[in-house]
């Protein structure tokens, strides 16, 4: 993790980690959409990527992205986000605080940057 200094020269560390254990990708309308693949590799001991590919069979002007975390502490439990981003809107206006974090972290590796409506080829 890189070092960040301030201005008294403290040598401070970033000390939050996410580790990703499972991701689970669903399709509540299979006629709508297909889900190819959804799954999570690991790469090394502290590196894992999320592959995941799906087909828009029908054009879509109403796309919701629901996100959930749990923390494994005696079973997993929900903790800390389990909320539902109305897709369309948020690429139109980025307004979720949460998805924005996400966005930016999954944009640089991503096609997703299509607004709505979303044509099939």
């Amino acid at each position: 993790m890189p070092d960040i200094q301030n201005k008294y020269n403290y040598r401070l560390q970033e000390a939050i980690e996410f580790k990703f254990t499972n991701a689970v990708c669903e399709s509540y309308n299979k006629s709508w959409m297909v889900i190819h693949e959804c799954r999570l590799r690991a790469v090394s001991r502290n590196k894992t990527t999320f592959n995941f590919n799906g087909t828009v069979l029908h054009p879509a002007n109403d796309i919701h992205v629901r996100f959930e975390l749990f923390v494994k502490a005696s079973g997993y439990k929900p903790w800390l986000v389990n909320i539902t981003v109305d897709g369309c809107r948020f690429i139109k206006k980025r307004f979720n605080a949460f998805a924005m974090l996400a966005y930016k972290l999954l944009a640089e590796f991503s096609n997703f940057n299509h607004s709505c409506p979303y044509l099939t080829t």
